[in-house]
C-alpha cells in the first residue's frame, strides 16, 4: 500500500495487522480525543480554560447531552486548566461536612487525585496542580499535586437532594481556581470570547462518532505529541510506529493511497467496534448488573477499558469514591425494553450499604435523562420513599404512571426503545468493592 509520495505504513506487515494496529491505535487514542472535543465545547460558554468554573445549580432536564449518564445525586462544577505555564491553585472552603468531591483527570481520563469529603476532608483546603517538570516553591498550607498533563479536567460533585440548591450553591462558589501567581490576592479570571464555529449542539460523544478516520487520527496525532503519554504506554506506541506514528513528531496522514486510507477507516470502524463490544464485559454480571471496580478511574495499560468507560461515561470515580453498577439484563436475562414494567426490590438487608447515599437513575439507549410528567430522573435513599412494613423497599420502573400509593416509588422509563439503568452507590462499603454484596436483580412487573 505505498502512498502518494512515500510508504506510510511498513512494507513488512500484512493488510489484515495494518488493520489490527490501526484499530488499537483507535482504541487507544479514542479517550483523549474525546476529552479534547468535551474540553472544546465545555470552555465555549465565556469560561475559558483556566478560567474558573461552570456550575451547574440545579439538576440538568431530558435536553442536557454534555455528558453521558449524568448523575442526579450530585451537582456539577466543572472547569479546565493548563498548568504549562505556572501551576493552579484549586481551593474549597469548610463545607460543614456536606459531602463533595473534587476528581482531576489528566487528557487520557485517567485520575490523578481526588481531594474531597472521603480523602481530604470537608475543611477548607487548597491544591496546587503542578506540571512534571515544575521545581517551585508552594505557600505554606498549599498541598502540591502533579499532574501527568498538562491539560486537566475537574468535574467536582456536591451533594444535592434538589431541595437545597442555595445551600449547595455557596459551597460551589467557594471552588475558586487561581494562578499561583495571584495566590493571595482578589483574583477574578477575565472572561471569554465565544467562537461561534465551534458546534455547540452535537454532543462530543456523537462530534467523535462523526469523525472519519483521517481527522480523528490528525487530531490525536496532535493532541498525544501535544500532551504525552504515559510512562507505560512504550509498547502500544511502538506497534503504532509500525504504521508511520511517531510519539515525537506526529502522524502525517497527508500522502495516504487509496488503499491506506481505506485500511484507516476500516481499522478505526473495527475499533469502534471492540469498543461498543467491550460494554458488557467492564465486569462480570452478577444478577444482571455489571459491578465496575477494576482499575475504575485509572486504567494503567487496559486500553479497551479506558475507551469504554469514556464511550459510557466520561469522568468516571475512583472506586472507593463511588461505584456505579450497570444493570443490563432483567432477571430472566432478557434486555430491559420500554414496553416492559419493572421492579426492584430490597429486602431489608439488602439496602445499598453505603457510607454516603445511593441511588438509581433512568436513561435512553444513548445514555440521556428520560422526560417525563413527573421531572424524576433518579430515585434514592434521599427521596421520601414508602418503605414496607418488614423494611424492605420495592421501586417501580415502567413509562406510565403506577397507582398513587406507588409514586413515590417510580422511576420513570421510556416511552419506546432500551432501558439504561445505573445504581450510584457513594462511599461504598468495603463488602460492595470485593463483590460480596450484590444489587438484586430487576424483575418483570407480575
Amino acid at each position: 500500500m505505498a502512498g502518494t509520495n512515500a510508504q506510510v505504513f511498513s512494507t513488512e506487515l500484512a493488510q489484515d495487522q495494518v488493520k489490527q494496529i490501526i484499530s488499537e491505535a483507535y482504541i487507544y487514542a479514542y479517550p483523549i480525543v474525546l476529552m479534547d472535543v468535551t474540553r472544546e465545547q465545555q470552555t465555549n460558554y465565556g469560561i475559558a480554560v483556566n478560567g474558573g468554573f461552570k456550575h451547574f445549580r440545579a439538576f440538568p432536564d431530558a435536553s442536557f447531552t454534555e455528558v453521558v449518564r449524568p448523575n442526579f445525586d450530585t451537582l456539577y462544577s466543572s472547569g479546565w486548566f493548563d498548568v504549562s505555564e505556572e501551576p493552579l491553585i484549586i481551593s474549597s472552603e469548610d463545607t460543614n461536612g456536606h459531602y463533595y468531591l473534587l476528581p482531576m483527570y489528566d487528557m487520557w481520563t485517567d485520575i490523578y487525585a481526588a481531594p474531597g469529603s472521603r480523602t481530604s476532608g470537608t475543611g477548607a483546603g487548597a491544591f496546587a496542580i503542578v506540571s512534571e517538570d515544575w521545581e517551585g516553591e508552594l505557600p505554606e498550607g498549599v498541598k502540591r499535586i502533579v499532574s501527568p498533563t498538562t491539560m486537566n479536567w475537574m468535574i467536582a460533585r456536591t451533594e444535592s437532594n434538589g431541595r437545597d440548591y442555595d445551600k449547595v450553591g455557596e459551597i460551589q462558589d467557594g471552588f475558586k481556581m487561581t494562578p499561583l501567581s495571584k495566590w493571595g490576592t482578589d483574583y477574578v479570571a477575565p472572561k471569554s470570547p465565544i467562537d461561534p464555529t465551534i458546534d455547540m449542539v452535537t454532543s462530543p460523544l456523537d462530534q467523535v462518532a462523526n469523525m472519519d478516520a483521517k481527522t480523528f487520527f490528525e487530531r490525536a496525532s496532535k493532541l498525544i505529541t501535544k500532551y504525552g503519554s504515559h510512562a507505560t504506554d512504550m509498547s502500544q506506541l511502538m506497534r503504532m510506529e509500525q504504521i508511520g506514528f511517531s510519539a515525537d513528531t506526529g502522524w502525517d496522514l497527508s500522502n495516504l493511497s487509496k488503499a491506506e486510507l481505506a485500511a484507516l477507516e476500516q481499522g478505526a470502524a473495527e475499533g469502534m467496534r471492540s469498543i461498543q463490544s467491550f460494554v458488557p464485559k467492564i465486569a462480570a454480571s452478577k444478577n444482571g448488573w455489571l459491578i465496575p471496580t477494576d482499575n475504575m478511574g485509572v486504567y494503567g495499560n487496559h486500553y479497551i477499558q479506558r475507551a469504554t468507560i469514556a464511550l459510557i461515561g466520561l469522568g468516571a470515580n475512583h472506586p472507593e469514591d463511588a461505584v456505579y453498577p450497570i444493570a443490563i439484563s432483567d432477571a430472566d436475562g432478557d434486555k430491559m425494553v420500554a414496553k416492559q414494567n419493572y421492579t426492584l426490590h430490597f429486602e431489608a438487608d439488602e439496602i445499598p450499604p453505603v457510607g454516603a447515599f445511593w441511588s438509581v437513575t433512568m436513561y435512553d439507549a444513548k445514555g440521556f435523562a428520560v422526560d417525563n410528567e413527573i421531572d424524576r430522573y433518579a430515585i434514592g435513599d434521599r427521596n421520601e420513599l414508602a418503605y414496607n412494613d418488614d423494611g424492605s423497599l420495592t421501586l417501580y420502573m415502567q413509562h406510565k404512571r403506577p397507582s398513587e400509593d406507588k409514586v413515590s416509588n417510580w422511576l420513570p422509563s421510556p416511552e419506546k426503545g432500551v432501558l439504561g439503568v445505573t445504581m450510584r452507590l457513594y462511599e461504598p462499603d468495603q463488602s460492595i468493592l470485593l463483590g460480596e454484596w450484590v444489587p438484586p436483580a430487576i424483575e418483570k412487573a407480575k
